[in-house]
Order: structure tokens, then sequence, then C-alpha cells
């Protein structure tokens, strides 16, 4: 299996089960489809491919608790635990905008309702996968005029959330291409080590060929005067029986 069948969906894109779930062609195969995020209690899959290191994410949201007693209490805490749920999710996803990540690992949720307020917490690990789009970048638009310090000291801290996020985008950039280049660096490195192996390989063959050369030279030497010698011998015997 390849390494982003992980994050394909296993149905057709336009038999979302929800209406408002985009679907986009993955990025490294381009034949599957993937969501923009994913939301996973599991944690990270070894042979899913990822950019950069994961990243401690926590949300957090309070509420506080409607006052009332009995069967109203329960039914009171009941309708606000849907809202207060969403509210986490959102801020769940804004974090991974902050982050520039596109998917959350080892999701774990919890709910603790106190005496006074109703506190959610939401804790994962946010990675990169390459297989999905990068989020979409983070605005924040404002329509109130600035009127008074606490208005300055907001605008100041959206455009420090915006500057975090552009420079998690940065970040994760450069870790591609380093990763682009560590990977460009071992394919050459292998090509250079077979061509090494090619060369020695060559060099032997040049010198078992030599050496059988070699061989049949000094056995065609061994022959050569191993005739001469039964020539000389056979003289020899023959000059043996005239002289008798």
């Amino acid at each position: 299996a390849k390494p982003c069948s992980v994050c394909h969906v296993p149905y057709h894109h336009r038999l979302a089960p929800f209406s408002n779930m985009k679907l986009v062609p993955c990025m490294l195969c381009g034949k599957k489809w993937v969501p923009e995020t994913i939301l996973s209690t599991i944690d990270p899959p070894k042979r899913m491919t990822v950019r950069g290191a994961g990243v401690l994410i926590e949300a957090r949201v309070c509420r506080a608790r409607p006052k009332a007693n009995g069967e109203n209490d329960a039914l009171a805490v009941s309708e606000a635990l849907p809202f207060l749920e969403f509210e986490l999710m959102r801020q769940l996803m804004l974090k991974l905008k902050v982050l520039g990540r596109n998917a959350a690992f080892s999701l774990k949720s919890e709910v603790d309702v106190g005496g006074r307020l109703i506190v959610a917490t939401a804790t994962a690990t946010a990675v990169y996968c390459e297989a999905m789009p990068p989020p979409r970048v983070l605005e924040i638009s404002r329509t109130i005029d600035v009127k008074d310090a606490e208005d300055l000291q907001l605008v100041k801290l959206q455009d420090q959330i915006q500057t975090l996020s552009a420079f998690n985008r940065r970040n994760l950039a450069l870790s591609a291409e380093v990763s682009a280049e560590r990977k460009r660096a071992k394919i050459a490195k292998r090509r250079e080590i077979a061509r090494a192996r090619k060369a020695e390989m060559r060099k032997k063959e040049k010198e078992n060929a030599r050496r059988k050369d070699r061989r049949s030279s000094f056995g065609n030497i061994y022959e050569h005067n191993s005739d001469k010698k039964k020539e000389r011998e056979k003289k020899e015997k023959e000059k043996s029986k005239d002289s008798k």
C-alpha cells in the first residue's frame, strides 16, 4: 500500500457523508481523494509521510454552569455540552491553522462539570501530512473601529497571531526544502555507490580476463616447448638407431 493511502477517504468524493465536507485530490498520488483536515484519536501511522515534527496542541473552553436543581440542572448541563464541544473543536481547528498543520492525532477530550463552571479540554499531536493540502492562511478581520487601549491591545494580539501563523508556514516550507535536499543527497550517494560498485566489477572482470589470457599464453608456451622437446627426443632416438 502507498504511504498516502491512510489519508484516502473510502467513498467517492461526490458521495461525502456531509454536504459541507470538502474533498480534494491527494497531493502525493493524485488518484484518490483526501479531506482538508483529519482529527483522529489513534496515533499517527508510521508509514504516513509527514513534514516537520509533531507539536502538542491544546484547546480549552470554559462556560458558566446554569443555576438549577435536580432534573433541571442535568437538562441544562446536557444542553450546554453540544455548544461547548463545538467551540472546543472550532478552537482546535484555529490552532491548527496557527501552527500550520493539517492533522491532529492522539486526540483526547475531557469535560469537567464543577459547581459553577463547565470546563472542556482537548489535547492532540498536530502534524503536517503531505498527502493533504496545506491549511488555509489565517486571516483575522476586524469590523469594529479602534476606540480605546483595549481595542489597540486586541489589534496587536491579532497581528501577533497572524505573524506566528506565517512564521510556522515558512518553517514548514523550509523543512520541506531541507527534507527534499536530504532525499536528493541520499539518491546521489546511492548512485555514487552503485557507480563505484560497477567500476569495481568492471575492474575485476578485466583482471580475470587478463589472468585467463596469461594462463592461455603460458599454456601455449608450455605446449610449444613440450613439442620441441618431443622432436629433440625423436631426433636423438633416430641418431642412436643410425649409429647402431
